[in-house]
């Protein structure tokens, strides 16, 4: 029936028809093309982190690429703020200089937004392993999901499979920064420590996490870093201060505390100096001469 229609059409239609099915030809391809090939691991190894080489515990860490970086242009950072994308850190350290690593981390962007399923039953293997090594040790691994990301991706394999990592693998402790004041709560009293990130857009948000008992993770400009770490400076909008740069896990360690950043921006002096500069005017960056270290108790907002 398809045959003799086609027949029958007149030569216009015919051409159209073709390149009607031409197109649809075209998009089948496309879909069927691969835009990332399966490595190894997804984990990378704490040790080969500056912060996280430093912690009690052995960690893991699944380093993506942030926000749109990826081939369909998905965000994976859905509440960056438009300085937060300017300045973010997974164009920094070796991922400035090795091309490698910004595209070892698009690879498994791509992985996990082309073959989700495939993705996470490879990622679920790996905690699995981790939990088993770490039973045999008698000790607990360290896991964060959200290296470069800010991915509910607890939610993800729960709503994939049915498994809450959170319990079903009680020899891995999971923590992460997040943006997303909601997922903080979501999760508190869970095996998933959440650190709030100030994107200076959520002062309010702060305020109510360290009421909660929750951590936040603030970035301040050099200088103020150096009298956090010296004792000169231990608060912040009367909320108490300590050095989030001494080890990853001061996330897990710490409650209801500031945890003070250095911002980690270009290894050129003047670029990392530009950066400073537009971090602090978009209010991202905390600079020395923020008024907020004068306030002895804690704001409270309306």
């Amino acid at each position: 029936m398809k045959n003799t229609t086609f027949i029958q059409a007149k030569e216009g239609d015919r051409c159209i028809l073709i390149l009607v099915i031409l197109s649809e030809t075209i998009k089948i391809f496309r879909a069927m093309k691969k835009h990332y090939t399966i490595k190894k691991y997804l984990l990378s190894d704490g040790l080969n982190n500056a912060k996280t080489k430093k912690n009690h515990l052995k960690t893991k860490i699944l380093y993506l690429s942030a926000s749109t970086q990826n081939y369909k242009g998905r965000d994976l950072c859905p509440y960056a703020t438009h300085v937060c994308r300017l300045l973010c850190l997974v164009n920094t350290g070796h991922a400035e200089h090795k091309n490698s690593v910004a595209e070892s981390r698009v690879n498994r962007s791509n992985f996990f937004i082309q073959d989700r399923v495939l993705f996470l039953t490879k990622l679920l293997k790996e905690l699995s392993n981790a939990n088993k090594l770490a039973k045999k040790n008698s000790t607990k691994i360290a896991i964060r999901l959200n290296g470069t990301s800010d991915v509910d991706f607890i939610q993800h394999i729960r709503s994939s499979f049915g498994i809450d990592i959170l319990t079903e693998f009680e020899n891995l402790t999971f923590y992460d920064y997040t943006k997303s004041f909601q997922r903080v709560k979501k999760y508190m009293g869970s095996n998933y420590r959440l650190t709030l990130s100030y994107s200076g857009e959520n002062f309010k948000d702060i305020i109510e996490a360290i009421n909660l008992g929750v951590n936040v993770s603030v970035v301040f400009e050099p200088a103020v870093i150096e009298k956090i770490k010296s004792g000169m400076i231990n608060q912040w909008a009367g909320m108490r201060i300590v050095s989030g740069d001494e080890n990853d896990l001061e996330m897990i360690l710490q409650d209801s505390k500031i945890l003070a950043l250095k911002f980690k921006g270009s290894r050129t002096k003047t670029k990392y100096q530009q950066q400073v500069e537009q971090g602090i005017e978009a209010g991202f960056i905390i600079p020395e001469a923020s008024e907020f270290f004068n306030h002895r108790t804690t704001l409270i907002l309306d």
